[in-house]
């Protein structure tokens, strides 16, 4: 039985964390401080794995689409959590300006005369 909002807000703390199941692998875990997070358990490679999806206060809706989503994933062969950590990485990359980079913009911007690398000239 998917959960409802009213069943969410009134998940208490116990003296041990437990699971609120939703369907579908998706359930919010109750910790022993009050906190409520969304969870969702799969199978990848035979392997059972954990991917977080939030904290409580966000709308039912966001942890069922962020489910739906990783489960098409997994239909395609693909593990959410390693596809997670790629589109990370690759926004990381894309926000910085690496060393690399600017060092190359510098180099197509002027040009070396000669074999010493000291006397640069700016391209025309």
């Amino acid at each position: 039985m998917p959960l409802t909002d009213t069943a969410c807000r009134s998940a208490k703390p116990k003296t041990n964390a437990y699971k609120v199941s939703d369907g579908g692998g998706l359930h919010m875990l109750v910790e022993t401080n009050g906190s409520r997070l969304w969870r969702q358990a799969y199978r990848f490679d035979g392997k059972q794995k954990l991917i977080a999806l939030g904290a409580y206060p966000m709308s039912l809706a966001e942890p069922r689409n962020a489910r739906d989503a990783n489960k098409a994933l997994l239909a395609k062969g693909v593990d959410p959590s390693a596809q997670r950590k790629l589109d990370r990485t690759a926004a990381r990359l894309a926000r910085t300006n690496t060393f690399r980079i600017i060092a190359d913009e510098l180099v197509a911007k002027f040009e070396v005369e000669g074999d010493d690398p000291k006397t640069l000239k700016k391209k025309k």
